[in-house]
């Protein structure tokens, strides 16, 4: 939670990736457990490099074959999506990808899902946005 609070919190001028690391320090500040410069990097690549669900790639291909156009929509910068997506395997089901970054607000901002009907060339009512949030 701390990770989301401190993307609200600091929205103006703070990159993706450095929340994430700024949210990795705090939690193991408040854990108490000290973390070597290597250890860091390798929490922060394993946080870019996260297996997705085993449900992801059959769902997303299943809207495929619909027709259906697909994207991604983040928070994250571009740098961490390219490397998420492609590391997840998913880079072929997911051609449109739009990272906050280029509207300068995260989400919940209304600019920043405008990157979505923008991207589609559609209007926001024929848009789907699913969250991967619980």
């Amino acid at each position: 939670m701390a990770h989301l609070s401190a993307s609200w919190a600091d929205a103006c001028g703070v990159s993706f990736d450095q929340i994430t690391a700024d949210g990795l320090d705090a939690a193991a500040e408040r854990l108490g457990v000290h973390l070597t410069a290597p250890q860091r990097r390798e929490l922060l690549t394993a946080y870019e490099t996260l297996a997705p669900h085993p449900e992801v790639r059959v769902a997303l291909e299943a809207l495929a074959a619909t027709g259906m156009r697909l994207g991604v929509l983040s928070n994250g910068t571009p740098a961490m999506l390219r490397t998420a997506i492609s590391a997840a395997g998913l880079a072929p089901l997911l051609p449109i990808v739009l990272s906050v970054d280029a509207v300068h607000a995260y989400k919940t901002a209304a600019a920043a899902y405008q990157l979505g009907p923008e991207a589609f060339a559609l209007p926001v009512g024929d848009i789907g946005f699913v969250s991967s949030n619980a």
